[in-house]
């Protein structure tokens, strides 16, 4: 109907516009309801400001987008991008930063040897260190049967089998 109104539509569209508004009462009464609101409105002056005011109002708009943009730019790459980079390139500095020097610290020979009763006889003093790395190294040749022999060994069997040991096989050999 609008169309109409503002003469948009062809003639035999508009014939056909006529014709309905003529038979249907109720279409009639909207188009003269909205012929009656068209005609208030193109009476209605309005009175646009002059070019100066929207040439202020754009440079106005402009000035805010440039200052405000990095601003939003800003809150959105901070948390996403700066945030885990820096935590990256500081965990970086901390684990590949070259370091001065060596740490050494003592550890008894006791800690590295699994076998516990190796270990006590070195704490005993009846074997030295390499001794008992050679101990170890034996023993591991062992089969199951011959460790679970050992095991059964009486305190005075063990100290026996150990002379028997350094006899056989004395230290710097």
């Amino acid at each position: 109907m609008v169309d109409f109104l503002e003469e948009q539509v062809s003639s035999s569209e508009r014939e056909e516009l006529s014709n309905h508004l003529d038979r249907c009462p109720a279409c009639a009464r909207e188009f003269q309801e909205l012929k009656r609101l068209l005609g208030i409105l193109d009476e209605d002056e309005v009175i646009l400001p002059t070019t100066e005011v929207f040439d202020k109002m754009k440079a106005g708009i402009r000035l805010q987008r440039t200052y405000s943009k990095p601003i939003s730019r800003l809150r959105v790459i901070l948390p996403k991008v700066l945030v885990p980079a820096f935590i990256t390139a500081v965990l970086l500095l901390i684990f590949l930063w070259p370091r001065n020097g060596t740490v050494e610290f003592s550890i008894p020979v006791t800690d590295l040897i699994e076998d516990e009763d190796i270990a006590a006889i070195v704490l005993m003093g009846t074997i030295d260190k390499r001794m008992a790395k050679e101990l170890a190294a034996v023993e591991d040749c062992f089969l199951p049967a011959t460790e679970e022999a050992i095991d059964e060994l009486t305190i005075n069997e063990g100290e026996a089998l150990i002379i028997a040991l350094n006899r056989k096989y004395p230290s710097g050999t």
